[in-house]
C-alpha cells in the first residue's frame, strides 16, 4: 500500500473511532443529540481539512519517494542515473542524496569491472597471438633437430634460436607474474643502495649492448646516498626502462642513464634516441596493454605491460614517473623517488 493511502487510512480510522465514541456517549446520554451532531460535524471537517493540508505539504515528499522507488528499480536492472530535482529538505532529501552517491560509486565500480574484464580479454587475446610465434618456432626447430634435418654447421645457430625463443616466453611469464604482484602485494621498504642496483642492471644488458654495438652512458654521483625503498621493485623499474629504451631505438644508438639526488628526492632518467612518442600517445603509454608500436612482432611487440608495471611499481614506492618525447628523436623517462 502506498504511503499516502496509509496516511488516509490512519486519518479516517481516527475519525471512525471518534464517531463511535460520540455515538456511545449519545446512547448513554452523556451528551445531547444537538451536541453530538455538532461534535461529529466539527470532527469530520477538521479531519478533511487536516488530510488536505497534509497532502499538500507532503506532496514533494511523495514525489521524492516515487523517484527513489523508480531509481531503485532502474538500479536493479543495471541502469545508473541520478535522482534530480529533490524537493524535500527532510530525511527523504538526505536519503536521496545518499542514494545518488551510492549510484555514482556503483556506476564507477561497474565501469572499472567492465574495463578490467576488457583488459583481461585483450590480454588473453594478445598473449595467445604473441605466444604463438615463439612456440611455433620452438616446435619447428625441435622437430628439425629430432629428425636430423639441420646440418652440423647450423646446429649451434639453431640452438641459439631455441634459447632466444625460450627467453621470449619466459619474459611473457615474468610480465604476467609482475602484474599480479603489483596489484596484490604491498612492498617492504628498507635501505637501498641505488648505485649497486644500477650496476647490476647495466651488467645484465652487457651482451645485448655489445651485440647491438651500443654505448650505455651512465652518470651516477660518487656520493649517492642510500634511500628508503624496495630493492627488487627498484631493480625491475630500472630494467624495464633500459629494456624499453633498447626496444624502441635503433642498434648503434646510445642509451643515457642519469641519476641525481637532493635532500629529499632521488631522480633517475633513461634517454634513448629512437622512434619517440607522439604527444597524443604520451598520456596513454602507462596504461595496461597499451603499445606505441601496434605491430605484433618480437622486436617491438609484447603484451604492452612493461611501462604499466613500471608505473605501478613507482607508485608503490610513493614516487612519480613522467616522459618527455619528440616523435622521431627519442624519449626520456624520469622517475622521482623520495629518499625517506
Amino acid at each position: 500500500m502506498k504511503l499516502k493511502w496509509l496516511i488516509a487510512t490512519a486519518y479516517f480510522g481516527a475519525v471512525t473511532v471518534a464517531l463511535l465514541i460520540i455515538w456511545f456517549s449519545l446512547q448513554k446520554m452523556v451528551i445531547v443529540t444537538t451536541t453530538a451532531y455538532l461534535l461529529a460535524a466539527m470532527l469530520i471537517v477538521s479531519v478533511l481539512l487536516g488530510f488536505g493540508l497534509a497532502s499538500i505539504l507532503l506532496r514533494p515528499t511523495f514525489k521524492d519517494l516515487s523517484a527513489l522507488s523508480q531509481q531503485s528499480h532502474a538500479l536493479a536492472n543495471g541502469e545508473f542515473r541520478r535522482i534530480e530535482n529533490i524537493h524535500s529538505k527532510t530525511e527523504i532529501g538526505a536519503l536521496a542524496n545518499d542514494f545518488n552517491q551510492m549510484n555514482d560509486k556503483l556506476e564507477a565500480a561497474f565501469e572499472q569491472l567492465q574495463t578490467a574484464e576488457k583488459d583481461k580479454n585483450d590480454m588473453i587475446a594478445q598473449l595467445a597471438h604473441d605466444i604463438k610465434t615463439p612456440i611455433t618456432a620452438i616446435m619447428a626447430q625441435s622437430e628439425a633437430l629430432k629428425d636430423d634435418l639441420i646440418p652440423a654447421a647450423e646446429l649451434k645457430q639453431s640452438l641459439t634460436n631455441l634459447q632466444q625463443q625460450s627467453v621470449v616466453l619466459n619474459d611473457f611469464v615474468e610480465q604476467l607474474q609482475q602484474v599480479s604482484l603489483t596489484t596484490t602485494r604491498a612492498v617492504e621498504m628498507g635501505p637501498v643502495y641505488l648505485d649497486r642496483i644500477l650496476l647490476t642492471t647495466v651488467q645484465s644488458f652487457a651482451v645485448r649492448l655489445q651485440m647491438e654495438h651500443r654505448d650505455l652512458q651512465a652518470e651516477i654521483p660518487d656520493d649517492l646516498q642510500p634511500i628508503s625503498s624496495n630493492g627488487a621493485a627498484l631493480a625491475r623499474i630500472c630494467q624495464n626502462l633500459i629494456s624499453n629504451a633498447l626496444k624502441y631505438s635503433p642498434a648503434g644508438s646510445p642509451i643515457e642513464l642519469q641519476v641525481s639526488q637532493d635532500a629529499t628526492t632521488t631522480t633517475i632518467s633513461v634517454t634513448d634516441h629512437g622512434i619517440g612518442i607522439a604527444p597524443d600517445q604520451q598520456a596513454l603509454i602507462f596504461n595496461r596493454l597499451y603499445r606505441v608500436d601496434q605491430s605484433r612482432n618480437l622486436t617491438t611487440g609484447g603484451l604492452g605491460l612493461g611501462l604499466y608495471i613500471t608505473a605501478a611499481l613507482v607508485n608503490q614506492l610513493h614516487g612519480q614517473i613522467n616522459v618527455q618525447s619528440t616523435l622521431g628523436a627519442g624519449s626520456t623517462f624520469t622517475v622521482h623517488l623520495p629518499n625517506q
